[in-house]
């Protein structure tokens, strides 16, 4: 062999060599796949080294309640039947977005601009069992709620609150929400578990809200600090004149429990409202009784004048709250009195009228040369009207001109008696009198 087919011979397995070596080189060659993940699932493989040509499956999982959406990131368009070839170092992104399978609209019967609305899918239309699910939001000034969310598939009871007094309770509605059930009637839990929601396509549900009205005008809330049994009445005081009242009695009846909730009608115009548990039926309040005025927290202030407005439409809501009454031992009352104007020697005459009218208390005396002057006097704990007379006429009855004051109101005219219930500790009261006849 000469020497230039030597030469070429070895230039020819030297280029073969170089061949064989790049082809092995690339082969072997390994490279990076880099998986990020937007939204809530997994990806595998992921972030793993692969070799040169290899093609690698992809397996995504999403997350309960979310879907895979699409591929994303530098090389993401590279990814076809979930595979991906690894030519070269591959950056990707899995985009997995929120599935929303019900859509609701929830109408209201008139404006709630800030209140809360609850909206719940329920196992049981009993509110006092809670619910599964809950939609919450503010109204704003519309009179339409839309509001999506994505839950388990099943059929529930749906309904939904918007809470008018705002006191938070989500699973009760009350007289004055706007309150409204799908598949039944807006003042009745749902009649059944109607509402279907589907995994595999959006529901959409309608309500339409009204105000939950009682069957009276009136609505009156009463609880007690124990369950309690027996007789009581209900009962409403309006003026007739400056010396005449009208009562209008309800009799109710309790079997051991805690609250009451009395709905009634009433003609519009004003009242005073009492709630008193009288077992015995005798008209007397005694000891362990239980008695409430509206307007009253401990049954010392009690109003004097007619504070319950019955309007001519709509209802109203009247939260009583009830005193245990404890008639035992005795109290010391100061009183303070002030009079129009300075009667100096002019007789008075102090007196508690009970419950019962017949064991008044009366205490007299003259009054001092000041418009202003204190008494003091211990009685037994009981309930009183509490009356002062000054008898400026020196004419030894009250008429014209004389002064006058019943503890609590400021006229010359009686209040719903009794007007303060005396049970054991010292009670400090002021009335200003006022000119008979004027």
């Amino acid at each position: 062999m000469n020497k230039r087919k030597t030469i070429i011979v070895l230039g020819c397995c030297l280029l073969l060599a170089l061949l064989v070596g790049y082809n092995f080189q690339k082969n072997h060659q390994k490279y990076t796949l880099t998986v990020n993940v937007e939204g809530q699932g997994t990806v595998l493989p992921d972030n793993r080294q692969f070799s040169s040509g290899e093609k690698v499956t992809l397996e995504v999982t999403p997350e309960d309640n979310w879907t895979f959406d699409h591929w994303d990131g530098i090389d993401g368009d590279q990814i076809v039947e979930d595979q991906i070839t690894m030519n070269g170092n591959k950056t990707i992104t899995a985009v997995f977005t929120p599935i929303d399978n019900v859509s609701i609209e929830l109408n209201l019967s008139e404006p709630a601009i800030g209140k809360t609305y609850y909206i719940i899918f329920d196992d049981d239309p009993d509110y006092d069992n809670g619910y599964l699910h809950k939609l919450e939001g503010t109204i704003d000034d519309s009179l339409t709620v839309t509001d999506t969310t994505y839950y388990s598939k099943g059929t529930y009871y749906l309904y939904a609150i918007i809470d008018v007094d705002g006191d938070g309770i989500q699973s009760e509605a009350k007289w004055g929400d706007h309150y409204a059930v799908y598949g039944g009637t807006y003042n009745a839990p749902p009649k059944s578990p109607n509402a279907t929601i589907s995994d595999k396509e959006t529901t959409s549900f309608e309500l339409d809200s009204e105000v939950l009205i009682p069957s009276g005008n009136v609505v009156i809330n009463a609880s007690f600090p124990k369950a309690v049994e027996g007789s009581g009445w209900v009962t409403f005081y309006s003026k007739i004149n400056d010396y005449e009242m009208k009562p209008y009695e309800f009799s109710i009846e309790l079997d051991n429990t805690d609250e009451i909730e009395f709905i009634t009608d009433l003609d519009p115009g004003t009242y005073t409202t009492i709630v008193w548990i009288d077992p015995n039926n005798n008209g007397v309040p005694e000891t362990e009784e239980y008695m409430g005025y509206y307007g009253s927290a401990d049954l010392v202030n009690v109003p004097g004048d007619y504070n319950v407005e019955v309007p001519e439409t709509g209802f109203i809501i009247l939260d009583v709250p009830m005193v245990n009454l404890d008639f035992s031992g005795e109290s010391e009352v100061k009183s303070i009195w002030n009079l129009p104007k300075a009667a100096p020697g002019a007789k008075y005459k102090l007196t508690f009228f009970d419950a019962k009218g017949v064991n008044n208390i009366i205490k007299t005396g003259t009054c001092p040369d000041s418009a202003t002057f204190e008494l003091s006097e211990t009685i037994p704990a009981g309930c009183y009207g509490i009356e002062l007379e000054v008898d400026v006429n020196n004419t030894k009855y009250i008429d014209k001109g004389d002064y006058l004051g019943w503890y609590s109101t400021n006229s010359d005219i009686s209040p719903v008696y009794p007007v303060i219930f005396i049970t054991g500790n010292t009670y400090n009261i002021s009335t200003d009198l006022v000119i008979c006849g004027e």
